[in-house]
């Protein structure tokens, strides 16, 4: 997840809270009730509030405060036993291209690995 980004997030790049809930219709509402705007979306058919900077509440961290979506890359690596450098310095995008890079007798296993950039 990344930290949130209001223009971001009002212009449709996908919205999570902290503990991975999808957040859809995000939009801005001024009122006179509040000194500052009011951020509100859904989350599972409920309407929720934050603040301009994605927080819930003012006291700190929340389950339900706002991330934006990262995209999650996939790749494989090849694990290497006895070896100073116990795992392979590349990220191959194949299973197939990881074992054929080069494939020696130390070669313990080749695995998929999932990140977020």
């Amino acid at each position: 997840m990344k930290e949130f980004n209001l223009s971001a997030a009002l212009a449709g790049i996908p919205v999570v809270t902290r503990d991975g809930q999808e957040v859809k219709e995000l939009k801005i509402f001024s009122t006179a009730r509040y000194p500052e705007d009011v951020l509100a979306g859904t989350v599972e058919g409920k309407i929720q509030t934050w603040n301009e900077k994605g927080r819930f509440n003012q006291y700190g961290d929340s389950a339900r405060d706002l991330f934006m979506v990262g995209n999650k890359k996939t790749g494989w690596i090849n694990i290497y036993k006895g070896t100073q450098n116990e795992t392979g310095r590349t990220i191959w995008p194949t299973k197939e291209r990881a074992l054929a890079n080069p494939p020696t007798s130390s070669l313990v296993d080749t695995i998929e690995i999932t990140w977020e950039e």
